[in-house]
């Protein structure tokens, strides 16, 4: 590795060129010495691997790449060094024969990219600026998506991506972690007699006294209202470090706070405490959350002000042999399956309102059970690829039932599970219901997530690229909840961006919460994208997302999901105005 310093000027910019030709590698430096640039820090590796090291050790602001290297090579090493330094800005330098590659390259993540052969120090230096600037432009607002604007801690997003990758090293170690999930007793007493901003303040608060009850190596978050949650390492699956964390919990959070009336109220939590093994590789995140807010009501249920441990083992054979489980596995052919639709409501016209088909099951007991409950337990019996055709099958057909003697242009969207995509029987599916219910303008939207990339990520575009294809429309749905978000939103070749509810629910409050959803909306829409924001529920959200820009709205505020035979075609299906 060799070091080439420019002399600074305030604080420098750190770059990591990483080039195998280190005469080139000279000549970028003295160009950038010539232009002027003096405050640009060079640092070069000719390896892909001592600049991994490097990355690792050292504060980065920007790498320039060089796309073929002795031991990596192609624009997968954008990927790579994206994954590896989130923050950092990567410019690529090719030769003039390899634009394309280039391109793509912007496509993986990178900010720009310029050929050597026209790399002269003064457009360089340019670059380099623009770059840097505006990947802490995309930083920022990545980190304000993930942060609660009340009380700074980490937001429900920010909870499942780290609670996610918890379990995932977890399962690699073979290491336990612990979530303690816990709320406050008789929170709505407080907003109810003394007002909301009193019970802000009580949760601004109460997050410092739970800051201060943690090591440095604790994960908390707010989830929403007065529900919070922490991920904690622990030695042994015996809460050895759990079950003292939770009674401190509960004696800080019992001291009493004093309003600005004077008065002093001393609130009481209850705390559910639950531990997974890595072994268990069958759960998922939403179980594992589930099984800990069930130790939480217990506590609630005896009293609150306590803690209640998850006294279940999370074993596979029993979950295999649990009784949701086994009902779940004759679903299908019980037709307890249903399907209800949610209008999505068209700000720009009066024309081309859509409605999203939404799964429901009743089982065997006659009792609903919700979605974020049994999709995951689809997707880990190998369910989900069965379900999902039949529910591409009947919603395309009820909705043309529903919308035949109409001459507008109403859509209807549908949710796909990444691990549909790249089943052989999916893409007949859908070119099947395409030409059976042929229109003469684009009425398929199909929904489909970050994850879909968790597998096979080339089969994967080639899958939605042939979806396009096809005349289908694909959106983006959970936009702003993780961590790759600017960068899939550049891959997926979607025309629809539809904003995560969990901006929304605090939208009327957070001045912080209306700037990062007016900037995504601007951002998609500058990108080509129509936006859906979904999760509105009152008057004021709507008007405010209208006067933002929005393109199309959905929420219970203009329809709960309905069976499909009780949708009003004149005011459900955007035929009409809306305020």
């Amino acid at each position: 590795m060799n070091m080439y310093d420019t002399p600074s000027a305030g604080e420098p910019v750190q770059v990591l060129h990483i080039e195998d030709n280190i005469a080139y590698a000279r000549l970028i430096k003295e160009s950038l010495i010539d232009a002027g640039s003096r405050n640009i820090s060079l640092v070069n590796s000719a390896k892909m691997g001592d600049a991994l090291t490097h990355i690792d050790a050292n504060d980065v602001d920007l790498i320039l790449l060089d796309l073929s290297l002795p031991d990596a090579s192609g624009v997968e090493n954008v990927r790579m060094l994206r994954n590896r330094a989130p923050d950092t800005a990567i410019v690529v330098l090719t030769g003039t024969s390899h634009e394309e590659m280039g391109l793509q390259a912007v496509q993986y993540g990178a900010q720009d990219y310029l050929s050597k052969d026209i790399c002269g120090g003064d457009l360089l230096a340019k670059t380099i600026k623009y770059a840097v600037e505006r990947q802490r432009n995309e930083t920022k607002i990545r980190d304000q998506a993930l942060t609660d604007g009340l009380t700074g801690l980490p937001n429900r997003a920010h909870f499942m991506d780290f609670l996610g990758k918890a379990m995932a090293r977890s399962r690699r170690l073979n290491s336990k972690i612990a979530l303690l999930y816990f709320d406050f007793d008789g929170f709505k007493q407080i907003n109810d007699s003394f007002g909301h901003i009193q019970g802000d303040k009580f949760l601004v608060e109460s997050s410092k006294r739970l800051k201060k009850c943690l090591r440095s190596e604790d994960f908390c978050a707010r989830l929403g209202g007065d529900e919070f949650a922490v991920i904690a390492d622990i030695e042994q699956y015996s809460h050895d470090y759990a079950t003292p964390l939770a009674k401190k919990i509960i004696r800080a959070m019992r001291k009493s706070f004093k309003l600005k009336s004077g008065e002093e109220i001393s609130p009481s939590c209850s705390v559910g405490v639950c531990s997974y093994d890595g072994n268990y590789d069958n759960i998922n995140q939403d179980q594992f959350i589930q099984s800990a807010d069930e130790a939480m009501y217990r506590a609630k249920r005896d009293g609150g002000d306590c803690y209640r441990l998850y006294d279940e083992k999370f074993a596979s054979d029993s979950i295999k042999n649990s009784t949701l489980i086994i009902q779940l596995r004759s679903a299908l052919k019980k037709k307890q399956f249903f399907l209800e639709y949610q209008p999505i409501i068209n700000l720009d016209s009066p024309h081309g309102g859509g409605i999203e088909a939404l799964l429901r099951w009743t089982n065997d007991e006659g009792q609903n059970i919700p979605p974020s409950i049994f999709i995951g337990h689809l997707e880990n019996i190998q369910m989900i690829r069965a379900v999902g055709e039949w529910v591409i099958n009947e919603a395309c057909e009820q909705f043309h039932d529903k919308i035949k003697d109409h001459s507008g242009h109403p859509w209807i969207s549908i949710n796909v599970s990444p691990l549909q995509l790249n089943q052989p029987s999916f893409l007949a599916c859908v070119e099947r219901n395409l030409q059976s219910h042929s229109k003469n303008y684009p009425w398929l939207v199909l929904e489909i997530t970050e994850n879909v990339f968790m597998g096979d990520a080339q089969q994967t575009m080639n899958t939605l690229k042939k979806l396009v294809d096809l005349g289908v429309v694909l959106a983006i749905d959970d936009f702003g909840t993780g961590y790759s978000s600017m960068q899939y939103l550049m891959e997926l070749p979607a025309k629809i961006l539809k904003v995560d509810r969990s901006f929304v629910k605090q939208l009327e409050q957070s001045k912080s919460h209306q700037l990062i959803t007016k900037g995504m909306i601007r951002l998609a829409q500058a990108l080509g994208k129509k936006v859906i924001v979904e999760g509105v529920e009152t008057l004021e959200t709507a008007e405010l997302l209208k006067q933002m820009g929005a393109n199309y709205l959905q929420g219970y505020y203009f329809s709960k999901p309905i069976n499909i035979n009780d949708l009003d075609e004149s005011k459900d299906l955007g035929f009409g105005t809306w305020g």
